[in-house]
């Protein structure tokens, strides 16, 4: 198995015997995966210190040449602002792994441009969304079990209005959690149903799902009274105001919408994350590879301890899960788009979630660095590297 989402061929000479003994711990403790790690990429490790540094060699045997940059040193630094001071400083050379946010980007951008001291590139490599919470006995109010309400909501987020305000303009605008720009954009634009900002199709649907505005302007049922929901988010400035945002416009909208925060204290529970009752709104890769985040085997659920996927909210499709298995085992592709167009309208047309925006996610690299190229979504911004050089 290869892949982001797996493992590549490992040497069984070092690593076999652990194996064939079931002893996972000796496997994991081995130090195949630290100081003598061995790869097929341009460089190796000279030094390693665990939480602060990696220096890398040049690998002289590399299939497509020595690389031209000698030596390699990697600092960690998890403070996007002191990222951000190291490049304008001059420490370092190149930042990316989400070294720096987008406000540092933006910063960074200003400062370099004036002076032609480096560029800023941006890949939307993450995609942004409102997951429903659809377990009968957790989803307040009912009315979001109702697929009308969801693309009532959907049509009433200006998503543009989001990426303007909150991101600078820097996002892109989803309907799908496949970006145009990859390999399979052409297919699910074909057929994912979109939601463009529509208050008078929201409007039309609430009217068919049973509601109507009160005297307040605001969506009441003769079966649920008045539509109360929440729409909650991690804590994070910028998700926090797009939060605020949200609930705003869909106030305007007739919908009793209010927002909420998630506590950072409770940001890795588990339960906490997927118990939500109306509406949380999060961020996941792009591509491919998260397709099968929203099957029915990936619903967090008690019995396994509230994991799973980022199918939060606990959308059941047998339908998406059949086409998704038929994707994953043929081989042609067209075969493979037609599949891949067929699961973008199941899951657009029942809508488990919101899709929001394409968050941009930035790299830097000073002028004196050569070589480093914009890379698609499902690109690796390093997979030229031993072509870099200093000029």
């Amino acid at each position: 198995m290869t892949g982001s989402d797996g493992f590549q061929a490992l040497p069984r000479h070092l690593l076999g015997s652990a194996i064939e003994q079931g002893d996972m711990d000796a496997f994991a403790r081995s130090p195949f995966w630290t100081r003598d790690y061995i790869g097929l990429g341009p460089y190796r490790i000279a030094q390693w210190q665990p939480g602060s540094s990696l220096e890398y060699v040049a690998f002289d045997q590399h299939v497509l040449g020595r690389p031209r940059i000698g030596r390699v040193k990697i600092i960690f630094v998890g403070d996007t602002n002191a990222a951000l001071a190291n490049l304008l400083a001059g420490s370092v050379d190149f930042v990316g792994d989400s070294a720096i946010g987008l406000e540092q980007a933006l910063t960074l951008q200003d400062e370099w441009e004036r002076g032609g001291a480096g560029t800023v590139f941006y890949r939307a490599s993450q995609w942004r969304y409102t997951a429903f919470q659809l377990r009968p006995e957790l989803a307040s109010p009912q009315a979001m079990l109702d697929p009308r309400v969801r693309k009532a909501l959907a049509y009433a987020v200006d998503r543009q209005a989001l990426n303007d305000s909150i991101y600078h303009g820097q996002m892109a605008v989803s309907d799908f959690l496949i970006s145009p720009q990859s390999q399979w954009g052409p297919a699910v634009a074909a057929a994912a149903a979109t939601y463009p900002y529509d208050l008078q199709r929201s409007a039309q649907l609430m009217a068919e799902a049973g509601f109507t505005r009160g005297a307040d302007g605001m969506y009441e049922s003769a079966v649920e009274g008045r539509f109360n929901a929440e729409v909650k988010t991690a804590d994070s400035p910028n998700w926090d105001a797009e939060a605020i945002a949200m609930a705003a416009t869909w106030r305007a909208a007739g919908f009793g919408v209010q927002e909420a925060v998630l506590p950072a204290a409770l940001s890795t529970d588990p339960e906490a994350r997927v118990t939500f009752p109306g509406m949380f709104t999060s961020t996941t890769s792009q591509g491919e590879q998260t397709l099968s985040a929203f099957t029915i085997a990936q619903i967090p659920r008690a019995e396994n301890r509230w994991r799973g996927g980022s199918n939060r909210g606990g959308w059941p499709s047998p339908v998406y899960d059949r086409l998704l298995d038929e994707f994953t085992t043929s081989l042609d592709p067209a075969t493979r788009a037609a599949q891949l167009a067929q699961m973008a309208g199941v899951f657009t047309d029942d809508l488990p979630a919101i899709s929001l925006l394409f968050e941009a996610q930035p790299y830097a690299t000073v002028a004196a660095l050569h070589g480093v190229l914009p890379v698609g979504p499902d690109g690796d911004i390093t997979w030229n590297a031993y072509e870099w050089a200093f000029r």
